[in-house]
């Protein structure tokens, strides 16, 4: 590798690595006025009875400070600073901080940082500071790929298939390959699918009920319909736990389905403190009526309130 191909910054200001230069952003300086020179003759003595003023000579050099020139080089591949101290040259891939700062809406400064630890500020005092921050970043940006390229790239994503959404509900791992199923009912349904003969074999239908991918919620006006369903189910005196697992695969919305299935909660347990009123009113008087009980316990209303948490469980997982 020679001198000229090393990435270092440090360059001489005759090296054209840069490429030609777009534009120059200068930072004018006011020159101090430290004073004036005057070249001054010896007058001719006073006579008597005369006065003689000597007359104003031509002002001399003015005593100045020289303040080197400082200047920003946009070039075609790179940016120049030319300072009082030297030359820093830097390509665009070298710069790896372009960083604006902003006062009351208005572009005030500009933090420079180099990938070889450099950090430069410009500020109010380079001209057309705007237009400097537009160029550099316009030149940072990656470059948009060819007609060429997006052709490939689009045909290298058309023929890679697409990952399979679908998981096991078994072991919860991604399908990798063709889906078993438990039984012959769910290789119909397509809704339980297993990634391996041996979770196949474990599928469990009261355990493994949560469908892979997630279905989608009804639309909203479905959700009335099946809202009526479930309390009409509920109130038939149907398991909460098959009602709640069905609607839910039908796509009802979770927050109004556990509404229902607390107040199937409460009715159930008001019929059987009714059942037992009405028993211990015929052990004391002698008179007997049969009511039917409510089968349903409190245990399978709070197991199908865990089935309701589990699913919601499962959409916040399967939306990330």
């Amino acid at each position: 590798m020679s001198d000229h191909d090393e990435p270092a910054p440090y360059r001489a200001a005759t090296e054209a690595r840069l490429g030609r230069t777009v534009q120059t952003f200068s930072t004018p300086r006011r020159t101090r006025f430290a004073g004036v020179s005057y070249g001054v003759s010896r007058s001719p003595l006073l006579r008597l009875g005369t006065l003689e003023v000597p007359g104003a000579r031509a002002a001399g050099r003015p005593w100045v400070r020289s303040q080197p020139g400082e200047s920003i080089e946009a070039c075609e591949r790179g940016l120049r600073i030319r300072a009082r101290t030297g030359v820093l040259e830097l390509v665009w891939d070298q710069i790896v901080g372009w960083v604006p700062s902003y006062a009351h809406g208005a572009l005030v400064g500009i933090e420079l940082h180099g990938s070889h630890g450099e950090q430069l500020r410009f500020g109010r005092e380079v001209r057309d500071l705007a237009a400097l921050f537009a160029l550099v970043a316009a030149a940072r940006a990656p470059a948009a790929p060819s007609a060429v390229e997006a052709a490939a790239v689009e045909a290298a994503a058309i023929a890679a298939p697409p990952p399979d959404p679908r998981r096991c509900v078994v072991c919860g791992e991604r399908l990798r390959g063709e889906a078993h199923y438990g039984n012959a009912w769910e290789r119909a349904r397509k809704k339980l699918p297993c990634c391996s003969p041996a979770c196949a074999a474990a599928f469990d239908p009261d355990q493994h009920w949560l469908p892979s991918p997630m279905p989608p919620r009804a639309p909203s006006y479905d959700q009335p319909r099946l809202r009526k369903l479930a309390g009409q189910r509920m109130a038939a005196g149907d398991e909460a736990q098959p009602v709640v697992r069905e609607l839910l695969a039908a796509g009802i919305d979770p927050a109004p389905l556990r509404a229902i299935v607390a107040g199937a909660a409460e009715a159930a347990a008001a019929a059987r403190a009714k059942v037992r009123r009405r028993v211990l009113w015929g052990y004391l008087f002698g008179r007997w009526v049969n009511d039917a009980v409510d089968p349903r316990s409190e245990a399978s209303f709070a197991a199908a309130m865990a089935d309701v948490d589990r699913w919601e469980a499962a959409e916040r997982d399967s939306a990330r």
